[in-house]
């Protein structure tokens, strides 16, 4: 029997009872299909990045089948990517049947026991080892100089981390340019950290932390009025991150003018992968 991969990118939703026929013909190439007239509300209702896995059915013979990802509800009418779990896609009638029922590949989704250690840093006594949950992370701390007034700054300098766990991961850390660059097999729930300390003597101005992915601003240190001494900022928080996304580091400050040291520290830790 063949191995059948899960949706590693698309969180699955589920729905009790859920099922109808399509409301006409389909063919081998369609994107959408139409079930029955108020059908639509039996299924979930998926939002980006979430899907629920159907499967087609004959209404005559019962032996023809083929399992889609449907990515979107509009009323009666399903979004779906055809051909999945290593099915066909083939021609439908009016009248064959579409049902959300449970599949491997579904199945190979879920997390399994082998792949649960006792904690992130260890597998399950007598689980394989190549399956175990393995904890990825880096640990940099450096100064930084900021110049200007409300400059968005790429932190740079992180080129020795304190820890670094990604020896021999496929994800990488480039501290010359203050980004990480998520590797292959290594998408899931990210927990980022960046700390900025502005120390120049100066008071009345404000300073920040900033994350983005991917070109977007994702978490926001909340910039407080400073002491003559500089303040700390703080952005933390989980990221879902998928294959190829781009963590970067960013500052600002408020001051006019003038060049500012500071003290920064960054982690990353996953701790949950799909």
């Amino acid at each position: 029997m063949p191995t059948v991969s899960g949706y590693s990118t698309t969180d699955l939703l589920f729905a009790n009872n859920a099922g109808s026929t399509l409301a006409g013909p389909i063919s081998n190439v369609s994107t959408t299909l139409t079930v029955q007239a108020g059908a639509g509300v039996l299924f979930p209702v998926p939002s980006a990045g979430q899907g629920f896995v159907i499967t087609a059915i004959d209404a005559a013979t019962g032996l023809l089948r083929e399992i889609m990802l449907c990515t979107n509800v509009s009323t009666d009418t399903l979004t779906v990517t055809r051909g999945q779990e290593g099915t066909t896609a083939l021609n439908w009638n009016a009248n064959d049947l579409i049902q959300e029922l449970f599949t491997a590949g579904q199945m190979a989704s879920m997390l399994q026991l082998s792949q649960i250690g006792t904690n992130v840093f260890g597998p399950t006594p007598g689980a394989s080892s190549a399956n175990a949950m393995k904890l990825l992370g880096v640990v940099a701390s450096a100064p930084a100089i900021l110049v200007g007034s409300g400059s968005g700054t790429t932190l740079t300098g992180f080129n020795t981390p304190a820890v670094n766990n990604l020896v021999g991961a496929t994800t990488v850390w480039d501290g010359s340019s203050g980004k990480l660059t998520i590797g292959s097999g290594e998408g899931g729930a990210w927990t980022v950290s960046l700390q900025v300390g502005f120390a120049s003597g100066y008071g009345g101005y404000y300073s920040s932390a900033n994350i983005t992915q991917n070109g977007t601003g994702q978490l926001a240190g909340v910039s407080s009025p400073p002491s003559g001494d500089g303040a700390w900022n703080n952005a933390i928080g989980p990221l879902k991150c998928a294959p190829g996304d781009v963590i970067r580091l960013l500052a600002s400050n408020t001051y006019p003018g003038g060049a500012y040291t500071s003290s920064v520290a960054f982690s990353a830790f996953l701790f949950t992968s799909y």
